[in-house]
């Protein structure tokens, strides 16, 4: 058995190699990289354009996740300090816009721009000694567990409303996402995009509990023997909720696949925490 894995881990390390750069690219998010030679004026260009789509959100979706991706950036740009003045904005955008992908998305963004301010400033926001509720108004004010507990709220409301069968590939073609074939195939849907993205969020913020129920849904709503298939139950897999024993078998009973060479680079190169995984 052994022998085996050592052979086949060979034979689809180009593949893994190539997935891996490209996950590593993946999900970047075009309009949240203009050209910052001017950041001032890419702040308020994007914020018209903002106020523009605020006024049609029935048709101006990917145009309002543009201009939201644009402010963040260049206010982070000039003084990341302000991006909680980014925040009312986002906040205002996911009132005014329908329930469905694009509001998804701009919870998502919301999420992350929260996990970037409690992350910047950990420290002292974990020292802060107030009350949960009510939440302020003023997000400086904001202690540890209240940040932690929005960014779970918007993530899994984002990850609720998300529809799985819209296609991520909308959102490429709309110039808001960056991704290549390969990535498209793993993450093929804006569900699971925004998935990836939680889990790395939940992991930045030391919380991968939440992670394994994200990697079970995503399991669920792929296409059995799919790329995706398999990238999710490689992270049930590393993450050690699923044995060793099972993941080995879980690979070689799709072994003639070669998107099952996923499973078997956790095997080959991961040090999973197999202490939690089912007896």
């Amino acid at each position: 058995m052994e022998t085996f894995f050592i052979i086949e881990k060979f034979r689809i390390m180009k593949k893994i190699a190539v997935l891996l750069l490209s996950l590593l690219t993946f999900m970047t998010l075009k309009a949240a990289d203009p050209d910052f030679a001017y950041p001032k004026t890419t702040l308020d260009n994007a914020i018209r354009n903002y106020e523009a789509a605020i006024k049609t959100p029935s048709r101006s979706g990917i145009a309002m996740i543009k201009s939201l991706l644009e402010i963040t950036g260049a206010t982070a740009a000039i003084d990341r300090d302000s991006l909680v003045c980014v925040v009312p904005r986002i906040d205002s955008a996911i009132a005014a816009f329908p329930d469905g992908s694009d509001k998804a998305l701009m919870l998502t963004i919301k999420a992350e721009v929260l996990n970037a301010i409690y992350s910047g400033n950990r420290w002292t926001y974990d020292r802060v000694q107030t009350p949960l509720d009510p939440l302020p108004a003023d997000i400086t004010e904001w202690n540890g567990l209240q940040f932690i507990n929005q960014i779970k709220a918007d993530l899994s409301t984002a990850l609720d409303m998300a529809d799985k069968d819209v296609a991520l590939r909308t959102y490429v073609d709309g110039n808001v996402i960056k991704a290549d074939g390969l990535a498209l195939s793993y993450f093929p849907t804006v569900k699971s995009f925004i998935a990836l993205k939680a889990t790395n969020v939940y992991t930045n913020l030391g919380h991968r509990n939440y992670n394994e129920a994200i990697f079970r849904q995503m399991i669920d709503e792929s296409k059995p023997q799919s790329p995706a298939w398999f990238y999710w139950n490689g992270c049930l897999g590393e993450a050690g909720h699923i044995s060793s024993t099972d993941l080995e078998k879980l690979f070689l009973d799709n072994k003639d696949r070669e998107d099952a060479g996923y499973i078997l680079n956790i095997i080959a190169t991961a040090t999973p925490n197999y202490d939690n995984a089912p007896k």
